[in-house]
């Protein structure tokens, strides 16, 4: 939950300043600016809390960097949108302004959730004809301006996010990284790579593959750099790409010790559902909360993370799950005749409740099924019979009865 926010804007040279919450929004380059919310997965994934609104209203006068933290750690940049159709890391880096907004911080975060705004609005991946990737060593360009603007704030590590179209390169989920002149680039990928279903792509020496990208320029000028992308086609939001994307910048982010928690494996969601099934069986009612690794979780992102772990499971996907602020449902509410529902129905519904989530941070009042509107108190005890079927046995159960 958001406090009021004060919003106060100055002028300062070139840049103009918000200050949102804990966090400053900057305009760091004139003549970007568009209505990112005239691209419909902008405007029906963006998170709907006052600080991303905010971002959204900024970027319509240029492009918007985002500034949290406290100075004592490391200084670190997140980039998306240097192609404006490759939108799930765009996104992503909404979800994860949304997300540091309450956090603990050590060091200072630049987040640029979108570089071209005007290009964003319309899913164009070109600035001027020109490729924004392949021109980050000219000056004047939007990225020329990122790679300044990461020497003037001395940062110590950038994470450029794009997505890939299938059979594109690459083509799958990956991170590419450089073993000179900044072995830490190497490293950090790594790290990405080891701990998210993410492809290693290493070059021994920044800017002879691709020279002019964001990533290799900033290498080459001495600042650890990688680029991670996740499989989605150009111009729309694949299932799960958003997660992913987001799962990447908190690795990045982990690895450089700005934040210490990155997500919560499918076991220890097991665990949760263990619990939050005995206290609804005995007392005919959800907890409150429940702890997971000493972090407390409401029921809204209780569900979140039951209905993740449900997917990921039959996916196949051992990625960790993140979950960010969401409510609960306003009331519990729905009538169904009790009955049998079958895996590929409860899987069914596990997307739509995540896709809900996603779009209005809180749990839905119910959802729909063939056994009518299971209300929301029904959709927490369901899934976390479900996952403790899961805990007891190896494998999703093939019904569960409601």
């Amino acid at each position: 939950m958001f406090k009021k926010f004060l919003i106060l804007v100055v002028i300062l040279g070139l840049f103009s300043i918000a200050q949102v919450s804990a966090a400053n929004i900057e305009i760091i380059y004139n003549g970007t600016g568009g209505n990112v919310t005239g691209n419909y997965y902008i405007r029906q994934y963006t998170p709907q809390h006052t600080i991303t609104q905010e971002v959204i209203k900024a970027a319509k006068n240029g492009t918007p960097m985002v500034i949290f933290g406290n100075g004592s750690g490391k200084n670190v940049m997140i980039v998306a949108g240097v192609h404006g159709n490759e939108l799930p890391p765009q996104l992503a880096a909404l979800k994860l302004i949304d997300y540091l907004a309450d956090k603990e911080i050590n060091g200072t975060v630049y987040i640029v959730p979108f570089l071209i705004p005007s290009s964003t609005a319309t899913s164009s991946r070109y600035w001027n004809g020109q490729n924004p990737n392949s021109i980050a060593n000219n000056k004047g360009t939007p990225t020329n301006m990122i790679v300044q603007i990461a020497k003037e704030r001395l940062i110590q590590a950038l994470g450029d996010f794009h997505s890939t179209q299938p059979d594109g390169t690459p083509g799958t989920d990956a991170v590419f990284c450089s073993r000179t002149p900044t072995y830490e680039s190497y490293k950090i990928a790594y790290y990405i790579s080891k701990n998210s279903p993410t492809k290693l792509i290493v070059y021994e020496k920044a800017g002879v593959e691709y020279p002019g990208a964001l990533e290799d320029v900033c290498n080459l000028a001495g600042i650890p750099s990688v680029t991670c992308e996740v499989l989605s086609p150009h111009g729309t939001v694949a299932t799960g790409s958003v997660d992913r994307s987001f799962i990447q910048m908190l690795l990045f982010l982990k690895y450089n010790n700005i934040i210490s928690d990155t997500g919560l494996s499918v076991s220890q969601v097991v665990t949760s559902a263990n619990t939050i099934k005995g206290y609804y069986e005995s007392y005919k009612r959800l907890p409150s909360n429940v702890t997971i690794n000493g972090k407390d979780y409401n029921m809204g992102q209780a569900l979140y993370l039951l209905c993740k772990a449900t997917v990921n499971i039959n996916s196949g996907s051992t990625s960790m799950i993140t979950v960010g602020n969401v409510n609960s449902a306003i009331t519990s509410s729905g009538n169904y005749k009790s009955g049998i529902v079958y895996k590929s129905e409860y899987l069914n519904v596990a997307g739509k409740i995540l896709n809900f989530i996603e779009a209005y941070n809180r749990a839905p009042n119910y959802a729909s099924t063939s056994r009518g509107n299971i209300p929301f108190q029904g959709l927490v005890y369901m899934y976390s019979k479900i996952l403790s079927f899961y805990g007891a046995n190896g494998r999703l159960p093939g019904y569960v009865t409601i």
